[in-house]
């Protein structure tokens, strides 16, 4: 296994590896998984591309789980079958569409099933169906035991998750659950719903998103990206949309979903502008920047670097 990348600027990398794991559930409490392997990779492969050694792609490298901030074996890549899903639809509509079913799963263990009786012990249950959303209508219960999507066998709360968000968006999701001794088939279609900040980092420009000093990605506030953020009481400004995975030459705690209106009380409404106002500072001069954080406005002060 290959992994190329830029670490430390070091353009054209290759390091060597094996793939530990093709599925890796690095947080349980999220369901996201990962080819993880023992390359080394370390800041600036990110984005790079984890192949085999026929060149197939096998994902793009992520991230690292470091004490030292060096590679320690422990890499991470986005998986393939994703990584070519997010392609198409970007490449097709200018953003990921997202399934949602208003459904909330979890994974189903041994003490789960014998509280509430249930036939299986293992697996992915459903513990909550949201009034008026695709799976009600479809006719998915609360405490529903998923047995399969798309005739895909579903044993873990990972490959539930990366089915619906892996399946076509124009035809229906077909759900096959365990209720109580019985199995049933449901058709859901599924609702497009971009889901909060998170859903940003899928309109960025790295052309011209990037505010190199402060390490972030912006987009510009619009009516189209306001809909991401329904409670935003900000009209003007730039909405941090992402970081950069390598430390900036200023450190600040600003976090992604920001809001950025002002600039020493300089308004600023665009990427363009942002920078000229950075650039116009010396080392040592006191920068305050204005940003909405949970709808809450607050100064935001730091040192020019």
């Amino acid at each position: 296994m290959l992994a190329i990348g830029s670490p430390e600027g070091l353009t054209h990398t290759i390091t060597l590896g094996i793939v530990s794991a093709p599925g890796r559930q690095p947080d349980l409490d999220q369901p996201m998984v990962y080819v993880q392997t023992d390359a080394a990779i370390n800041p600036g492969n990110s984005g790079g591309a984890l192949v085999d050694r026929n060149g197939n792609l096998v994902g793009i490298n992520t991230f690292i789980y470091s004490r030292s901030g060096g590679s320690e074996g422990l890499g991470f890549a986005i998986p393939e079958p994703t990584v070519k899903f997010v392609f198409e639809e970007l490449k097709q509509h200018g953003r990921v569409r997202r399934n949602a079913i208003g459904a909330n799963a979890q994974t189903l263990t041994p003490t789960l099933a014998t509280g509430l009786k249930l036939s299986q012990d293992w697996g992915v249950l459903l513990s909550d169906i949201l009034p008026g959303s695709p799976a009600e209508k479809a006719g998915l219960l609360a405490q529903d035991i998923v047995v399969s999507v798309d005739d895909v066998v579903i044993d873990s709360l990972p490959k539930f998750t990366a089915r619906l968000y892996l399946h076509p968006q124009e035809r229906p999701v077909k759900i096959t659950v365990l209720r109580a001794t019985r199995k049933m088939e449901f058709l859901v279609l599924a609702a497009d719903i971009p889901t909060g900040v998170e859903s940003l980092a899928d309109l960025i420009d790295p052309q011209h998103s990037l505010v190199a000093p402060l390490g972030i990605f912006v987009l510009d506030l619009k009516k189209e990206i306001e809909g991401y953020l329904p409670e935003l009481r900000s009209s003007y400004g730039l909405i941090v949309a992402a970081k950069v995975d390598y430390v900036p030459a200023i450190e600040t705690d600003i976090s992604v979903g920001d809001v950025i209106q002002s600039v020493n009380g300089s308004p600023v409404s665009t990427a363009k502008e942002l920078r000229a106002q950075l650039q116009q500072f010396k080392t040592g001069d006191a920068v305050v920047l204005r940003i909405e954080r949970q709808g809450l406005y607050r100064f935001l002060p730091f040192e020019m670097e």
